[in-house]
């Protein structure tokens, strides 16, 4: 029972987005998943950087913060 309090079944980490749209820190994104259901819902970006290279183009690593 009390092991339920620290169980998290969202998502965490960081995506790997190219080109647009643009997210920025504290907006909140839907995140979907046909695999997972249970993890769907909003969370809040909690970090962006962006990066612009000759391979690989605009790139953009977003970190996900709470679900909302």
């Amino acid at each position: 029972a009390e092991l339920d309090l620290f169980r998290y079944a969202g998502y965490s980490g960081k995506l790997t987005g190219y080109g647009s749209p643009s997210e920025a820190q504290g907006e909140a994104k839907e995140m979907m998943s046909n695999r997972y259901p249970e993890r769907n819902s909003a969370y809040l970006v909690g970090a962006v950087s962006k990066r612009f290279g000759v391979e690989t183009g605009y790139e953009r690593e977003i970190e996900l913060g709470p679900q909302l």
